[in-house]
């Protein structure tokens, strides 16, 4: 096999393997937005903190994605994080 075609069959690969790496954060994500949405309980906000720190740990390992992508998923990971902060306020001022 020549060298061009093996970095060309990579650079594919890698394409596709940080394609699922977004969309495994967007459901992660997702999973969050459902706890928050549809609150059990204190365990909801547990949960949904661990959904946090999961998609941002992800996210760390998006440095070969195009720029755009990138913002638009630390821009979702920012949202989620002020609901989640939100939440948690609503929560400590309605046990008050």
């Amino acid at each position: 096999m020549r060298p061009n075609t093996e970095v060309r069959k990579l650079a594919v690969l890698r394409a596709k393997t940080d394609r699922q790496l977004i969309d495994i954060i967007a459901s992660t994500l997702d999973r969050g937005y459902a706890l928050l949405q549809y609150p059990a309980g204190e365990e909801s906000l547990t949960l949904a903190e661990d959904v946090y720190c999961e998609a941002f740990r992800l996210s760390s390992a998006l440095y070969d994605v195009p720029a755009i992508e990138r913002r638009r998923v630390i821009a979702r990971l920012k949202r989620f994080r002020q609901l989640l902060d939100k939440s948690v306020g609503v929560r400590i001022a309605a046990a008050c």
